[in-house]
């Protein structure tokens, strides 16, 4: 886990350690910053950032990706 002082610093893999390989990595990366943007959350910058960060940290992972999925899907049956 990062500390304060190196908290600018985040890799890809690190983040896909985190979550297991590159691919879960980049689903779960996405769903997340898309979900920071339409919240306006942070910058376009720092929506990639604060996601690898909460991706690291452990506050998000295939759990996350798993539920985005199944509200997508609602969403798009609802739609219907």
């Amino acid at each position: 886990m990062n500390t304060d002082k190196d908290r600018g610093r985040y890799t890809s893999e690190d983040a896909a350690k985190q979550v297991g390989n590159l691919y879960d990595l980049v689903l779960i990366g996405s769903a997340r910053a898309r979900e920071l943007k339409r919240n306006k959350h942070v910058s376009a910058k720092g929506q990639i950032l604060t996601a690898l960060a909460e991706i690291e940290d452990g506050k998000i992972g295939k759990d996350y990706l798993l539920e985005h999925i199944k509200d997508t899907q609602k969403k798009r049956r609802d739609k219907l």
